[in-house]
């Protein structure tokens, strides 16, 4: 009897302890653009922040000056992530076409594989009220919304 309480009392530490350990491997997974929204966008407009072109040595310089700011919770990884996003040269493009009839932050709810991204960019491009735009900017386009909406990044929570 004192066998099978002992098992039994085992397996539900086990279980409690593995269910811990999962629970803490469980990390948010959001997109680039998700990040800059949840990070960035608490003390400054998306808008504004999207409009300034600045490489992404710059983009990281600037991130981590705001890292030093009281209540900032963004990690070295977080940092280097939003600045591969903003200082992307391809984001010049879909400043240009795409967010001529939607909101940038349309776009990013929009998650695409590499087959629906094309779709979509032949389809948007070929309608009459979008500019006019050469072979090489919109294989940038279509590079920029396949990074800025891939659900894969794992979004950190410690500093």
């Amino acid at each position: 009897m004192k066998k099978i309480f002992f098992l039994c009392g085992l397996t539900i530490l086990l279980a409690m302890y593995f269910s811990m350990v999962t629970a803490k491997e469980e990390v948010k997974k959001c997109t680039p653009a998700e990040l800059f929204t949840i990070k960035c966008t608490q003390c400054h407009d998306a808008q504004k922040a999207l409009k300034i072109h600045q490489t992404k040595t710059e983009w990281v310089n600037s991130i981590r000056s705001m890292q030093t700011k009281k209540g900032a919770n963004i990690s070295d990884k977080d940092a280097e992530e939003i600045a591969k996003l903003l200082g992307d040269p391809n984001l010049a493009a879909i400043e240009k076409t795409c967010s001529k009839c939607h909101t940038l932050e349309r776009i990013d709810k929009t998650h695409m594989t590499p087959e629906t991204c094309k779709q979509i960019c032949e389809k948007m491009l070929h309608k009459p009220e979008c500019p006019q735009v050469t072979e090489k900017e919109k294989k940038a386009i279509e590079e920029h919304l396949l990074y800025r909406t891939r659900p894969t990044y794992p979004m950190s929570t410690e500093k």
